[in-house]
């Protein structure tokens, strides 16, 4: 049995950082490939199913740490790294500081202008993304006599394929798996992280939910295992499973990696180093993220701490429905100087801003896993953590929790940590001793061995035998 590693998601990658999904696919796609003969990446086109190499992945991937060195031992080729401009800026001692910090010293027109400039730039692409899907949708919807075309293929009957991707919106690459099961015979293995825009519609738009929910029902229902990345994300699958009459087949997990990118590198200084000692949240910044309770929790630190409050490091890009909250923060006299938003951070620099924090905070309202918390954990740093979701079952008692609908209880808990240094220190010591850090490469361990007790070839008994007994 040949287990193919879908890697379409990927082919098709063209922002500056890898997150969500795609960012356990690319920090898993080199244990699971190196030395495995019975491993190998496909990714679909409009002919079907081609094989394909990590060396043909788009330029921004292969530049990661994850694939950078890796690629050549792979696919037996020697890459030749280039530096990227913010490495090239590093060596030539030119520093830059993110658009917002810079601003603050401008002119009021310039800000706004400024302002207006990204609001400008986000309506542009929201149209352009619209405009791109409306195309391929319609460009994707096959009739089924267009499906006999997806001719092409390197599958063998009882091959495993392993579907990590976000593809949800493409009805085309649907079309391709229940192609590739029907007649070319493979099982199919995707990873599920969560159920999040059909459980919770409040924090999406209704065009997600529903094009979600209707994948995801299709998914599961396609599907000959399911992977997923915690035990409560099992337990929400299989709830929501028995609540609306779907059947599903196996459920595993698998653990998360805890490495970041930059492990391997010695922690440069960011493009952005605030001036004081900092919290540090490592998120992107939407509804679900709740960094509204962060927020309300500086207001009241700022007033309560002086000049001993600590400034917060929000390391994410703003997503969805995320405007007006950065909004106030820039626009509040009372933490426009003491929250930083810093986008676009390479893992590089997350390893310096790990390295030289206070501590972190994660104030998330549902969890399938939550990477952040288990990075800081493996970096032996102190993390103060919402309860929510698979929080605990990530942390266990190495996290301070609260609740996320309180955040006067996150501000006591920052409080005492910023009061009692010695009381993080300890925390800190018994993190280093009991924690327990994840690889990537266990986790693509876990992957295959999953994949290959729940979808491994049940031996046929000859004919021949069958005569014999007859």
């Amino acid at each position: 049995m040949t287990i193919w590693v879908d890697v379409t998601d990927l082919m098709r990658w063209t922002r500056p950082q890898v997150t969500g999904i795609q960012r356990i696919l690319t920090a898993i796609l080199v244990p699971l490939t190196r030395g495995a003969e019975d491993v190998r990446l496909v990714h679909v086109n409009r002919r079907g199913f081609a094989p394909t190499e990590l060396s043909a992945l788009p330029e921004v991937l292969k530049s990661s740490c994850h694939l950078a060195g890796h690629i050549a031992e792979s696919d037996g080729e020697r890459q030749t790294s280039v530096a990227s401009p913010a490495d090239a800026r590093r060596r030539s001692g030119i520093r830059f500081r993110p658009l917002d910090w810079l601003t603050r010293s401008a002119p009021q027109r310039a800000k706004r202008a400024v302002d207006e400039y990204r609001r400008a730039a986000k309506e542009l692409r929201r149209a352009l993304l619209a405009w791109a899907f409306d195309g391929e949708e319609k460009q994707a919807a096959r009739s089924d006599e267009d499906a006999a075309n997806l001719a092409d293929h390197p599958f063998s009957a009882g091959d495993a394929l392993l579907v990590f991707g976000a593809n949800w919106g493409d009805p085309a690459y649907d079309q391709a798996l229940r192609w590739a099961k029907s007649k070319a015979g493979v099982r199919l293995a995707s990873l599920v992280c969560d159920l999040i825009p059909t459980l919770h519609p409040e924090w999406v738009t209704e065009d997600v939910r529903e094009k979600f929910t209707s994948f995801i029902r299709g998914r599961l229902s396609l599907s000959d295992m399911v992977l997923t990345i915690s035990q409560f994300s099992k337990s929400e699958i299989l709830r929501y499973c028995a609540e609306t009459g779907l059947s599903i087949k196996d459920v595993g997990v698998i653990r998360l990696g805890d490495e970041l990118l930059g492990d391997a590198s010695p922690a440069a200084p960011p493009r952005f180093i605030p001036d004081k000692p900092f919290v540090l949240c490592v998120s992107t910044i939407e509804l679900r993220k709740n960094h509204h309770c962060l927020y309300v929790a500086w207001k009241k630190l700022v007033d309560e701490l002086g000049d001993g409050c600590p400034d917060l490091v929000l390391v994410g890009t703003p997503y969805l429905f995320a405007e007006n909250l950065v909004h106030q923060i820039k626009n509040d006299p009372a933490v426009k100087d003491r929250i930083h938003i810093v986008s676009d951070a390479p893992d590089s620099e997350l390893v310096w801003y790990y390295s030289h924090c206070l501590f972190t905070v994660y104030p998330s309202l549902y969890e399938g896993w939550g990477i952040p918390v288990a990075e800081s954990l493996s970096h032996g740093r102190y993390c103060i953590a919402s309860n929510a979701g698979s929080v605990v079952e990530l942390g266990g008692p190495l996290v301070d929790y609260f609740d996320p609908l309180d955040p006067m209880m996150c501000r006591k808990l920052i409080a005492r940590a910023v009061r009692e240094p010695d009381y993080v220190a300890a925390r800190e010591r018994v993190i280093r001793e009991r924690h327990k850090p994840h690889s990537w490469a266990a986790t693509a361990d876990q992957v295959l061995s999953l994949v290959k007790t729940a979808l491994k070839p049940q031996p046929q008994e000859p004919e021949t035998m069958a005569i014999e007994e007859r």
